[in-house]
């Protein structure tokens, strides 16, 4: 996680992508209101699970139309964006990752 917080959201949020972390702090679980899987939503109606390799690597997505998940996917939504920081915040109160942020990308 640390590659993916310094170097590669980055260049994203310079580019003027309003990326969001949600903390968890260590030893915690990750929030029970919030699902253990991806999704993208579009304008609260259209929903896609994405679906990964063990390894991590993405495989694809897989269109939903069930409208009791895509409702339940904005609730999820809305609990993450209410838990979450933007990311210039998050990296800015830990030192220990904003060493690491080439500089260019910390003054967007």
């Amino acid at each position: 996680m640390r590659l993916e917080l310094t170097w590669g959201y980055g260049p994203n949020a310079a580019a003027g992508e309003k990326i969001r972390i949600i903390p968890v702090r260590e030893g915690e679980g990750w929030p029970v209101d919030l699902p253990h899987h991806d999704f993208w939503i579009f304008d609260s109606h259209e929903l896609y699970d994405q679906h990964y390799a063990p390894d991590g690597t993405w495989l694809g997505t897989e269109p939903v139309t069930d409208p009791v998940r895509i409702v339940a996917a904005c609730h999820s939504r809305d609990a993450a964006l209410h838990r979450s920081l933007p990311w210039q915040d998050y990296i800015a109160n830990r030192p220990e990752l904003a060493r690491h942020v080439p500089k260019l990308e910390m003054t967007s």
